[in-house]
């Protein structure tokens, strides 16, 4: 578990610049964390570094956003469970298909529906990132 405390954007940039550096797919990274406390953001930088030419958006009426990345064969996922309520809606998703190809899968919400996250660790690596409001700028992310 690592603790990381947050400034300001600046830093959250930081720590998404260092995620994109060390990423081995497939992984799932699972955002968890109140309303604005920094989840779309820090994918917004992730895939900045990812070199994604696309603008990326929080997929909440969407759902799922796919993303090509500049000069690989690796897609990028993004995925909001917000509205999601049943586990039948999560599994029309596949999930489980998109780590078949190797892909990046960035799970907003991922809490609401932690044991079955959980259970695609036999495919994938989960790194879970927990964001809290300390102000209005700051931010503690917990790595685990």
């Amino acid at each position: 578990m690592q603790i990381i405390e947050i400034k300001n954007k600046k830093d959250l940039e930081k720590l998404a610049k260092s995620f994109s550096k060390d990423l081995e797919t497939p992984v799932i990274l699972a955002l968890t964390g109140d309303l604005g406390s920094g989840k779309t953001t820090f994918t917004q930088y992730l895939a900045k570094y990812l070199n994604i030419d696309f603008q990326v958006k929080s997929p909440t009426f969407t759902i799922h956003r796919e993303h090509t990345i500049r000069n690989s064969k690796t897609m990028f996922h993004h995925i909001d469970l917000f509205r999601i309520e049943f586990e039948t809606e999560l599994n029309e998703l596949n999930i489980e298909k998109m780590l078949d190809h190797r892909d990046i899968l960035v799970i907003e919400w991922s809490d609401r529906f932690e044991s079955q996250i959980n259970k695609l660790a036999k495919k994938s690596k989960i790194i879970h990132l927990l964001f809290e409001h300390k102000s209005e700028n700051e931010r503690t992310i917990t790595i685990y």
